[in-house]
């Protein structure tokens, strides 16, 4: 009784106060996450897309060749590249990688439907969960890991698969580098 008088026991305070600090903890994104993560939507829904299946020790060349393959292509059927280049690794085996990759362009009508490259879509305005990934390049599927976390808490569900924006598709990236790159996860 005198304990509540003096307003709880010290055991009682704690409870509160670590319940607090619990539901802080959880409220703040980056601190419970690891990283900022955001909501946003999808801008650039018109994509060349193309795909190169390589050994892993050669992915960071032949995801610049295939970005290059992309851009002259979209270039010599006047498909008005719009400086937005995507990408996405898929792991074929323990040797090799399937690079897939799109670049945004202004004039899919441009593209022949029996071209090499096919034209494809997101939907124009719909949700994406949003991260800055830094550090080192071949981390970032700890930052993909992230953002499923964060969608299934928040009861998204994937739409699309997720991939990294790469602000210059000419760059080469060893999974060493330290790298500062916006990765995406399309949700609805």
């Amino acid at each position: 009784m005198w304990d509540n008088l003096r307003g709880g026991n010290e055991l009682e305070k704690l409870a509160i106060e670590n319940t607090n600090r619990l539901e802080a903890f959880t409220k703040d994104i980056k601190a419970f996450y690891g990283y900022e993560i955001r909501t946003t939507n999808v801008q650039d829904s018109t994509l060349l897309y193309g795909t190169l299946v390589t050994r892993k020790a050669d992915r960071a060349t032949n995801t610049v060749r295939l970005f290059n393959q992309l851009i002259e292509y979209a270039k010599t059927q006047n498909a008005e590249f719009n400086g937005s280049a995507i990408c996405n690794f898929e792991n074929i085996s323990s040797d090799s990688v399937l690079i897939k990759a799109s670049i945004g362009i202004r004039n899919p009508t441009a593209i022949p439907a029996t071209s090499i490259y096919q034209v494809k879509r997101m939907p124009y305005g719909k949700n994406l969960l949003e991260m800055d990934y830094v550090g080192p390049f071949g981390d970032i599927p700890k930052g993909y890991r992230a953002l499923e976390q964060f969608r299934d808490d928040h009861n998204f569900k994937s739409m699309a698969i997720p991939y990294q924006e790469y602000p210059d598709p000419g760059q080469p990236y060893s999974d060493s580098q330290q790298v500062t790159l916006r990765l995406y996860y399309p949700v609805f």
